[in-house]
């Protein structure tokens, strides 16, 4: 198996990769009831990554140190991440989409709806 090395990977590698994973265990979504599933696991995935955000940004942390209960980490809020991401590449995947493509023209309708000159430092 080909090493993938963080720095130098694309959006279409990380699509392909997925692909391939899915393809040798058989478990493509290529049916509507496979990408409603993909779906909604999707969901649960970024579920789980506002839990992790809701144990980092807040006091819950603390309360659950108190408790002697498992704290989140950076670590495991970028696994919720790169569930998220996954499950992202594998519905793209699923439709015939290229997600690079895609992204480009979001980027690019995001730049025309709000430009720098109206935007710049308004902060969200």
């Amino acid at each position: 198996m080909e090493e993938l090395e963080p720095e130098n990977l694309t959006v279409a590698q990380c699509q392909r990769e997925v692909r391939k994973f899915l393809e040798e265990r058989g478990w493509s979504p290529r049916d509507t009831e496979g990408r409603y599933y993909t779906v909604i696991h999707a969901m649960e995935e970024l579920g789980e990554v506002a839990r992790s955000i809701t144990h980092l940004e807040s006091r819950r942390a603390e309360v659950q140190e108190m408790r002697g209960a498992a704290v989140s980490t950076l670590e495991e809020l970028a696994d919720e991440l790169a569930d998220v991401y996954f499950h992202m590449l594998k519905l793209a995947d699923a439709y015939g989409l290229e997600l690079s493509e895609a992204f480009i023209r979001k980027i690019a309708r995001n730049r025309a709806k709000f430009p720098l000159e109206q935007f710049e430092g308004m902060g969200f």
